[in-house]
């Protein structure tokens, strides 16, 4: 588990929202430095599709979205999406992100229990009802569809 420290002692990040029961689920990466609240400009985040240029255009592979995203700064994580969720009403979030699911994979979750076991989810949020909602999806498992795109800070 990565985590910052101070002092050498180790700071575990405090999250609102969880995927789950504490027992099944332990976080396994960490957004080193998310941008800091303070000066972040939602404008600044890129959304970049897990698709778009893939042979089959309506789902990326596994194993097409890992090369896709091998070259890219994953800097945005959960506190990024939970600050953008808990300020969805006071910021201009872009009309174009009601299109699809936005992931934030700089904060990776381990479900450490059940059929899925060993895999990775990451936070990611999406329209629905005229408000934005945060959930977590797997994360290099699975196919994801034409509407799938990853978070990253241009600053």
């Amino acid at each position: 588990m990565n985590s910052d420290t101070a002092n050498n002692v180790a700071i575990p990040p405090v999250f609102r929202y969880k995927p789950g029961s504490p027992k099944s689920w332990e976080l396994d990466t960490e957004c080193v430095n998310p941008p800091n609240p303070d000066g972040f400009n939602i404008f600044n985040v890129e959304r970049t599709s897990l698709t778009e240029g893939t042979p089959a255009i309506v789902l990326a592979s596994a194993a097409e979205v890992a090369e896709k995203v091998s070259g890219m700064e994953l800097n945005l994580g959960q506190h990024t999406a939970e600050w953008i969720l808990g300020h969805q009403h006071d910021i201009a979030i872009p009309t174009l992100w009601h299109k699809g699911f936005t992931l934030f994979p700089a904060t990776r979750w381990r479900k450490l229990t059940g059929k899925l076991e060993g895999t990775l989810y990451v936070p990611g949020l999406y329209w629905e009802a005229k408000e934005w909602r945060l959930d977590f999806f797997t994360w290099l498992r699975f196919c994801v569809g034409k509407n799938t795109y990853v978070a990253w800070y241009n600053a």
